[in-house]
């Protein structure tokens, strides 16, 4: 990453990203246990368990059932859809090795653990392209395809339309659902209740309380650092990096409508966590245009959002999160063959 911001050709960006993208690649693909990983293999082997979880989940498993797999293939595939997407977004970026490092620090943790909601964020991030491209119908069967994974892919569904507006005209129409859902927030909260009454009866019982705060404080320091890059790069942009970048910039600001949520119920924050990749992302994209001094800047700005998401962590006692990532079949193997 160091070598990343002096400067170095996009041909040794993806060498020197070779090891960590193996790294990556086997802490997700052979990850063995984590919070939700027996639930998943249990859901896995039981009908009747697996019709709470969306059908297009439901549906993969069926088909790797009839392959003769089992849920740890599940894993490895989502590990590389997780592969296949950092490449795809950071094709013209000599700065990979920059998205990895952060990506690693925070959130492969919840990543690991949370799969359904990691495919659903994939799949919405590859169909960027096809915003960027104006093809809506694309976009919406890619959406569609994501929310069988995980229904929360639905607040994607206007995200579109958004991007086909001036940047003036998104702002306004952000900020004025964002004010119309903190009166609105109880009714819709009550929505959801009766939609999803299991999992939202689960999600209220967590008091938020100075969580919001904490919440609040990351999401500010994710939008500043978006903004301050923008204000660095706007004017210098060509017009194969400007259409993708933009729409980049807007997803990381677009979970400041689930800001009158946080009051409720804090699990609302995964979508802000879902665009911490994008920002990284961007900000590599960015890195091209920018000085070196700006390059730190840049990056002080990153560790220091890093830092508060981590805190988080540590706040709520979610610490053992990081133990998971040890719970690794290829470690296991090392462990038995080689190290001993």
């Amino acid at each position: 990453m160091l070598l990343e911001l002096v400067g170095i050709s996009k041909y040794i960006s993806r060498f020197l990203a070779i090891t960590p993208l193996f790294i990556l690649f086997i802490l997700v693909g052979f990850n063995r246990d984590n919070r939700d990983y027996w639930n998943y293999e249990f859901a896995f082997e039981d009908d009747i368990h697996r019709r709470s979880i969306e059908f297009g989940y439901a549906y993969l498993v069926k088909i790797v059932k009839q392959l003769g797999g089992d849920h740890t293939y599940i894993v490895f595939m989502i590990s590389v859809l997780l592969i296949i997407t950092i490449l795809r977004l950071l094709k013209s970026s000599n700065h990979i090795n920059l998205v990895i490092f952060f990506y690693c620090a925070f959130p492969l943790i919840f990543d690991v653990n949370q799969i359904r909601n990691l495919i659903m964020y994939l799949l919405i991030v590859l169909s960027f392209v096809f915003i960027e491209k104006r093809k809506p119908i694309r976009y919406y069967l890619m959406t569609f395809l994501a929310f069988s994974f995980h229904s929360f892919s639905v607040v994607f569904l206007p995200f579109y339309y958004l991007c086909q507006r001036n940047r003036k005209t998104f702002m306004k129409i952000l900020l004025s659902v964002t004010a119309i859902l903190i009166v609105g927030s109880p009714i819709v909260t009550k929505i959801l209740t009766n939609f999803f009454p299991e999992k939202m009866t689960f999600y209220l019982k967590q008091t938020p309380k100075w969580g919001v705060v904490v919440v609040l404080i990351y999401m500010t320091i994710d939008i500043f650092t978006v903004w301050w890059v923008d204000k660095q790069v706007k004017s210098k942009l060509d017009d194969k990096d400007k259409r993708r970048m933009e729409i980049l910039y807007r997803f990381v600001w677009f979970p400041i409508i689930t800001i009158p949520f946080l009051f409720y119920f804090l699990e609302i924050s995964r979508l802000q966590r879902s665009t911490l990749i994008v920002k990284y992302v961007y900000c590599a994209l960015a890195m091209k245009y920018l000085t070196f001094y700006q390059k730190l800047f840049t990056v002080l700005l990153l560790v220091l959002s890093v830092s508060v998401y981590i805190t988080m962590v540590f706040w709520y006692s979610q610490s053992d999160l990081f133990g998971y990532l040890d719970d690794n079949y290829i470690k296991y193997l090392l462990d038995k063959y080689i190290l001993y």
